[in-house]
């Protein structure tokens, strides 16, 4: 048996139309939602929101056991950057270790860019944090959209689609993607339940994190990026053996 046959069959990437629709929706939806929120739309149901999640008596206490605080506080450092920071260096090894130089630069292009834009926007919106409620968790000067639930989704789907090309099995692969998706929501309602955004901040990082990751799969079809794999990936052949 050929020393080939023990590779994992390489699955193909999403087809490109599916990341294309999901491109146009999430960004679309992202721009409606960020209008909606400088006119002042979403102030209400925001404050509304994050008020409910608040004992009545005292708005500095969440609702809930004091277990379910822990576990809110437990998930929202999962979308710390320095968490996700790793977790985009143990995909690269990963990747590094496997020989995939294309799926590699993709993942660091997913987590560092990601990055670059959502520090552009919030400081291009300057969303103030709310103040309707004591806000419990870390936090930086501005809100909007949410850094943990934009690069949590971004990053967490990307590894995702990266992991299913090394799988043959279909409901594995919906395994990594369902993954990838609840952690995504759980951090990004983590930040919810601290009171350190308001609910738009966090709809917004999740549809500008969809919007990212699908971006970049795009980008990586197109035949500049085709090219500049198929270079890093070529190797010398070896030397026939005596």
């Amino acid at each position: 048996m050929s020393v080939d046959s023990h590779k994992p069959h390489i699955q193909s990437t999403p087809p490109s139309l599916v990341a294309l629709l999901l491109l146009i929706a999430s960004a679309s939806s992202f721009i409606a939602l960020t209008s909606a929120m400088l006119l002042g739309n979403t102030q209400h149901i925001d404050e509304w929101v994050l008020r409910m999640l608040r004992d009545t008596a005292d708005p500095a206490t969440p609702r809930g056991p004091t277990l379910l605080f822990e576990i809110m506080y437990t998930i929202t450092t999962l979308g710390h950057s320095l968490t996700l920071l790793a977790f985009v260096l143990l995909g690269a090894a990963w990747l590094y270790f496997l020989g995939d130089r294309g799926s590699l630069r993709l993942l660091l292009f997913v987590g560092f860019g990601g990055l670059i834009i959502n520090l552009a926007l919030k400081i291009g919106i300057s969303r103030p944090r709310p103040s309707v409620v004591p806000m419990l968790g870390s936090y930086d000067a501005w809100s909007y959209p949410s850094g943990h639930a934009m690069m949590s989704l971004a990053i967490l789907l990307a590894i995702a689609v990266l992991a299913s090309r090394w799988v043959t099995r279909i409901h594995i692969r919906r395994l990594l993607y369902a993954t990838a998706l609840v952690l995504g929501v759980s951090i990004g309602c983590s930040r919810l339940y601290l009171g350190v955004h308001y609910p738009s901040d966090v709809l917004a990082g999740w549809l500008a994190g969809l919007a990212w990751v699908n971006a970049c799969l795009l980008l990586n079809t197109l035949p500049f990026f085709r090219t500049i794999h198929s270079r890093s990936a070529a190797r010398p052949a070896p030397p026939p053996s005596p």
